[in-house]
């Protein structure tokens, strides 16, 4: 237009800055527009996240928790012996130098039985290993049932040697 205008063709006048005015108004529209979704989208994608942070930390906190229970379990399995459930010759050498260390720390008396079963070659000999077997369950049950739960202890060090643990005693 303002060419024509300049070359005298048209007569309506110079419109280039009012067309450069209205070009100007139009990008901002748009860019404020655009701006305007993009900070929509930005909310929209961080809640989005806050959610999925909180999903993963709540399961991150229950596979935790499994976890423990699991090591838990293993950690038990690995000190305990499979048949009477007396701690084994592991779980001695590992806890009785703490209990013997944490006794004479703090001036406690500790008591500490070694024992076995009288002719339990008899036994097995006599009535064959299950009934063997019985016999060393029933006798783990028994020490098991006179102990002071979360300070006494025993283990089977042996086939039918034992040792039972009695700290402050």
């Amino acid at each position: 237009n303002d060419i024509l205008y300049a070359s005298f063709i048209v007569g309506v006048g110079p419109l280039f800055m009012l067309g450069l005015l209205f070009f100007l108004l139009i990008e901002a529209i748009i860019l404020s527009h655009k701006f305007s979704t993009a900070c929509v989208s930005a909310a929209k994608m961080s809640a989005e996240l806050h959610a999925i942070s909180r999903d993963i930390e709540g399961r991150v906190e229950a596979r935790t928790v499994e976890l423990k229970e699991a090591y838990d379990r293993v950690r038990d399995a690995s000190v305990r012996d499979g048949l009477t459930g007396a701690y084994n010759r592991r779980y001695i050498h590992e806890q009785l130098p703490k209990d013997i260390e944490r006794c004479v720390r703090n001036g406690l008396p500790l008591s500490i039985i070694v024992g076995d079963i009288d002719f339990f070659k008899n036994v097995n000999d006599m009535f064959g290993h299950l009934a063997g077997d019985k016999v060393l369950i029933s006798f783990c049950g028994v020490i098991e049932g006179s102990l002071r739960k979360g300070l006494e202890w025993f283990g089977r060090f042996g086939g039918e040697e034992f040792i039972i643990v009695l700290p402050e005693t």
